[in-house]
């Protein structure tokens, strides 16, 4: 039984072992680190050993004790757990991953995959005979295997770029690539679904949407799991996988004496739950994703550097700001209601620094009417909420309130820098439709509640943005509206979920990914062209198409050519923008964790 016990930890070990360098995406400086790399792999597989093996330890001895299943057959019944399961991780991190999974993530989680179960049969070959030297070989040559994947590993992810690219010979970029083309009007809507949008436009409603789609070409976009914004949303802006461009989750966690910080994927709610806990505790540190953690170029920074001017408000991840040629408003800009933070303030001004104060005073009034009773009438009247309140509804209604107003103070500032610049290409983001649907999915079917009419109004308050935008924008130009993802009910082990933990009741979720929407119109753009099969790699690349820019052959989506008319020239390529274009830098060590961001993420039910 001892000799049982043993290979039941060894197992759990191992395995664990393997998931440290599944589950966890080290940063380049962690991954230079030989040191770095054997603690992880060592917490990590502690931590699985545990999970794991001592499971496995006890239903082996209760086998032992309570049945009269001999040694050999316990042996059996162990491996083919773990068999068991290596194949439903594999299954979930198929099912569960990015569109794109890249070739060489895929090789090596396939390769240890396979070298673990042919250990496990090796093993139960060798284990027949219960001789004490045959299972202390198994042991030796899964430990070989282990470390052998482990090194293979380091020397791969070791030629990755370093956080950040260096200005490097991008003069014949720009002396090649100089003519402006369009403008180019890029409007993010978190969570935007047809779901929605169909049934409101076959009853007359969203005209601006309306006519962006009968005028230009629109479809379904595929998405990834897990949906987090963040992440999504740097892909949609560099065309990169997170494993490009480094952004995994919405928090990264440091270990101490580990170099660098963590980018955990949340595809393991263990492993995020265990460090979201020990950060608690205060024995790991923990802080939000910021553009220093970004290792590729951004489309703001590579039109920039190529004599287009550019705005950028409030998407995700651009905290500390670039200094690109244009304007940029952080994500992290737009924080109402909850008071000021001026050690992240410090960090966190607009670009250029001349609008920094208008831009505050615009946050301070959005503050000033914020617990205001008149503001609370508007929204209800904006909303078609009426009658009373409940205690258990007050929630809800205060996370519209925050997220409205929000959006409100987003079109105030855009509105107000639109009358100071006049970019080449404009980026907006807008959080609400979320933030409602997350809160109010299942309302809107119920004739008796005071919020059934939420949903559908923020879609049309977010439509008359649209029109508003379009017509500031002058002008010839080309719109594109995309969401993240799309949006569904709550599935029914989420609701569990949430009944455990003490989540906030969320009804709405796009924790499956569900498409996303994508509206592309104006110049360049053909009309009624069908869309099957892009997904959100393919903006950044078709942008640059209709600019008369290349696309980078390192980029992971291709132009959607099917709605590019003949005014658009043939579509052109270089190997990779990295190295060529500068970016703009700045110091993260202040942006240590925030209470807020926190609060914001877990209303949601991003995190626990």
């Amino acid at each position: 039984m001892i000799l049982l016990s043993f290979w039941s930890i060894v197992c759990g070990f191992l395995y664990g072992l393997g998931l440290s360098v599944l589950v966890v995406s080290l940063n380049a400086r962690t991954l230079r680190s030989i040191r770095s790399i054997f603690i992880m792999a060592l917490y990590h597989a502690f931590t699985f050993a545990f999970l794991l093996g001592v499971p496995i330890v006890l239903a082996a001895n209760i086998l032992n004790i309570f049945t009269s299943i001999d040694r050999q057959s316990i042996l059996y019944i162990i491996t083919g757990v773990t068999i068991s399961i290596l194949v439903i991780n594999l299954v979930i991190h198929l099912k569960f991953h990015y569109v794109i999974l890249l070739k060489r993530e895929r090789s090596i989680f396939m390769a240890y995959i396979l070298c673990l179960i042919t250990t496990d049969f090796f093993i139960l070959f060798w284990g027949r005979n219960w001789s004490y030297d045959n299972v202390i070989l198994g042991a030796l040559f899964v430990a070989f295997l282990s470390v052998l994947t482990l090194s293979i590993l380091f020397f791969m992810n070791s030629l990755q770029a370093d956080s950040h690219v260096h200005k490097d010979h991008q003069g014949d970029l720009l002396n090649s690539y100089n003519e402006k083309g369009p403008k180019i009007l890029w409007i993010g809507i978190d969570s935007a679904t047809w779901t929605i949008i169909d049934p409101m436009m076959a009853m007359g409603k969203l005209p601006n949407l309306s006519t962006l789609i009968k005028r230009g070409c629109s479809g379904k976009l595929k998405t990834f799991v897990p949906t987090h914004s963040p992440v999504i949303w740097t892909t949609k802006a560099t065309a990169k996988s997170p494993e490009k461009h480094g952004i995994r989750d919405f928090l990264i966690y440091k270990i101490k004496g580990i170099s660098g910080y963590l980018e955990v994927k949340p595809l393991d709610p263990v492993i995020s739950k265990i460090l979201s806990k020990a950060a608690d505790l205060g024995l790991v540190e923990r802080r939000p994703v910021t553009s220093l953690d970004r290792r590729a170029l951004p489309i703001w920074d590579i039109v920039s550097e190529l004599g287009h001017t550019v705005g950028v408000s409030s998407w995700f991840v651009t905290d500390p700001i670039e200094k690109i040629d244009g304007f940029m408003v952080p994500e992290f800009f737009y924080r109402i209601g909850h008071g000021q933070r001026d050690h992240i303030d410090s960090m966190s001004m607009a670009h250029p620094m001349n609008i920094d104060n208008d831009l505050k005073n615009l946050r301070s009034g959005i503050n000033k009417i914020f617990d205001k009773k008149e503001t609370e009438e508007e929204i209800r009247e904006e909303f078609h909420i009426g009658g009373s309140i409940k205690n258990d509804e007050k929630l809800k209604f205060h996370i519209l309130k925050v997220f409205y107003l929000h959006d409100v103070l987003r079109r105030q500032v855009t509105d107000h820098l639109l009358n100071l610049f006049d970019p080449d290409m404009l980026m907006v983001y807008f959080h609400g439709v979320d933030a409602v649907q997350h809160q109010f999915w299942s309302d809107r079917k119920k004739d008796q509640s005071i919020f059934k009419e939420v949903i559908p109004l923020y879609y049309e308050y977010v439509d008359s943005i649209i029109g508003r935008l379009m017509e500031k924008i002058s002008g010839t130009k080309t719109i594109f509206i995309t969401s993240d993802h799309g949006h569904g009910p709550v599935k029914w082990y989420k609701n569990l979920y949430n009944k455990i933990v003490g989540h906030n009741k969320i009804s709405g979720s796009h924790a499956n990914g569900p498409d996303g929407i994508f509206i592309a119109s104006g110049h360049g753009i053909k009309q009624n062209v069908s869309l099957q099969g892009i997904s959100v790699y393919d903006i950044v690349p078709t942008i640059l198409s209709i600019l008369g820019l290349p696309v980078a052959r390192d980029m992971d989506g291709q132009p959607i050519s099917q709605i590019l008319d003949a005014s658009v020239s043939p579509i052109t390529y270089i190997d990779s923008y990295e190295g060529r274009i500068s970016v703009g830098s700045g110091e993260a060590d202040n942006l240590k964790e925030d209470n807020e961001i926190l609060e914001r993420l877990k209303d949601l039910g991003y995190i626990g």
